[in-house]
């Protein structure tokens, strides 16, 4: 179930101008967001970026009693975290995936 979750991110993120690489270890995904994608240059620290689009996710999470119990947690620069349960049906990821892709754009709206 790892692997949907990662596929699910990749899908709605691989192209996107924002995001830097994807790495995955046990139950665990990680996606980096840089401001420009070529260069990989980081957002300005002051943005916050990963701490405001981790507010976002919770956000929209209570809004949807069939968001993920594993929360994205805010690394170092503008990463996130994403905690995977193998016992969650894919149907969870799926909203997991739907919840961060909206969050992102919520928080680029703000920015640009």
């Amino acid at each position: 179930m790892g692997e949907y979750l990662r596929a699910g991110l990749t899908a709605a993120f691989g192209n996107h101008p924002n995001t830097g690489d994807i790495r995955s270890g046990k139950g665990l995904l990680r996606r980096e967001f840089v401001e420009d994608r070529p260069t990989r240059k980081n957002f300005p620290s002051e943005l916050k970026f990963a701490a405001s689009l981790r507010r976002e996710m919770m956000k929209r999470r209570r809004r949807h009693a069939d968001t993920p119990c594993g929360r994205p947690r805010s690394g170092a620069g503008d990463i996130l975290f994403f905690a995977h349960r193998s016992s969650l049906p894919r149907r969870r990821d799926d909203r997991l995936v739907s919840v961060a892709r909206d969050a992102v754009d919520a928080v680029l709206g703000v920015l640009t």
